[in-house]
C-alpha cells in the first residue's frame, strides 16, 4: 500500500477532497488473472471447467510483427504459435474502421499456467438486437514492452485483434476447444470510429508517459504539478525538482533502459508497467524487472506519482531478494 507519509501529503494537497488511491497490491492484481470485476469490460473474468479467462476491451491498438517491434514502447506484437494464424492487424471490420481492441488471457485453472496452445474464437452478442460481432483473425500477441524479453519470461501473452464494435450492452463468448466462457452484461461505451476519445486523465498521462519513454524528462514533467508528491521504490518526497532528481538518478545507471507497457485508466488514476534493464540487473542473471507506476491526475495536472516493484513477477522477486542480501 502507499506509505503513510505519501497518503498524508496527498491529503494535505487536496484539502480533504476524496480521490481514488490504489495500493501496490491492487495494482499488481491488474496484471494477474481474475483480478477485475466480473462485469467490467476493462478486465472481466469467467471460468470453464479447464480454463480461467480474463477478457479486456479497449481502444484499437497497433499490432505489429516481431520484426517490426524493435524499439517499440507501446502496442501489441503478434507471435507465431501453433494453431494461430499470424496476419496483419485488422484495420477495418464490417466495412467500418476498427475502434476497439479485444484481448483474452487464458490460464489453466488447475496449474495457473498461461495457455498458448489453444486459439480461441471470440464473439460479442448484442443483448438487445441479438446481432453477433465475431473478432476477425484472432491471433496470439504480447505487450510490446516485452519485445526484448525471452519468450519464456513473457507474461502478457494473450489472444485477440482489433474489431468494430458499436456502443452497447453485450454478452461475450470465448470458445476454447469444446469449452465456452461467457461474459454477460458488458457495457461498451468508448466512442466509435477511427479517432478514439480518450479520458481526460489520459490526455495528461499519455504525454508524460511518451516523454518518459524517450528519455525527455523535462518534457515529461511539464504536466506534473510543482507540488506533486511521489513515492518511488521506497523513496518519498514532494515537488517537481525532487521528482526530476529521482528520475535522473535512475537513468544514469550504467546500461539503463526502460520499456513502457499500455496504460490502464480508472477515474483519476492511470497505471502502467515499466520493464527496467541495467547492467546491475543483468549481472544477477535476469533480463529485466517490472515496476508498476501510478499517476494521480487532478485539474489537468499529475499530482502524485507512485512506483512500486511488481512482486508477482519472478525476475523482479529475484532482484529484490538479491538487494535484501546485499
Amino acid at each position: 500500500m502507499l506509505s503513510r507519509s505519501v497518503r498524508r501529503l496527498i491529503a494535505l494537497l487536496f484539502h480533504g477532497r476524496s480521490l481514488l488511491l490504489v495500493g501496490a497490491g491492487a495494482l499488481a492484481c491488474l496484471f494477474m488473472p481474475g483480478a477485475a470485476g466480473a462485469h467490467d469490460p476493462g478486465g472481466a473474468m469467467a471460468n470453464t471447467p479447464s480454463y480461467q479467462v480474463t477478457l479486456m476491451v479497449g481502444p484499437a491498438a497497433d499490432i505489429l510483427s516481431e520484426s517490426q517491434a524493435t524499439g517499440l514502447y507501446s502496442g501489441e506484437v503478434m507471435v507465431p504459435l501453433r494453431g494461430s494464424r499470424v496476419t496483419v492487424m485488422n484495420t477495418t471490420d464490417q466495412a467500418n474502421p476498427v475502434n476497439h481492441h479485444v484481448a483474452a488471457y487464458i490460464y489453466d485453472r488447475h496449474t495457473g499456467v498461461q495457455v498458448s496452445n489453444v486459439v480461441p474464437a471470440i464473439t460479442f452478442v448484442d443483448t438487445i438486437t441479438g446481432v453477433q460481432h465475431a473478432v476477425p483473425n484472432v491471433v496470439a500477441m504480447y505487450d510490446a514492452s516485452e519485445a526484448r524479453s525471452n519468450a519464456q519470461t513473457r507474461n502478457t501473452l494473450h489472444f485477440g485483434n482489433n474489431l468494430f464494435l458499436p456502443d452497447g450492452m453485450y454478452t461475450a463468448v470465448v470458445q476454447i476447444g469444446g469449452e465456452t466462457a461467457r461474459f454477460a452484461d458488458l457495457m461498451v461505451t468508448l466512442s466509435t470510429g477511427a479517432e478514439m476519445a480518450r479520458p481526460a486523465v489520459m490526455l495528461v498521462a499519455s504525454p508524460y508517459k511518451d516523454a518518459r519513454a524517450s528519455g525527455q524528462l523535462d518534457t515529461a514533467l511539464a504536466g506534473v504539478s510543482q507540488t506533486a508528491v511521489y513515492e518511488m521504490l521506497g523513496v518519498s518526497g514532494q515537488g517537481r525538482p525532487a521528482i526530476l532528481a529521482q528520475l535522473q538518478a535512475q537513468q544514469q545507471q550504467p546500461g539503463f533502459s526502460a520499456d513502457y507497457g499500455d496504460a490502464v485508466e480508472s477515474l483519476d488514476t492511470v497505471m502502467f508497467r515499466i520493464a527496467i534493464r541495467s547492467d546491475a540487473i543483468r549481472r544477477l542473471g535476469i533480463d529485466r524487472i517490472w515496476v508498476v507506476e501510478t499517476l494521480v491526475v487532478d485539474q489537468g495536472a499529475i499530482v502524485a506519482i507512485v512506483d512500486t516493484y511488481d512482486g508477482t513477477d519472478a525476475q523482479t522477486m529475484t532482484y529484490l531478494q538479491a538487494q535484501a542480501m546485499a
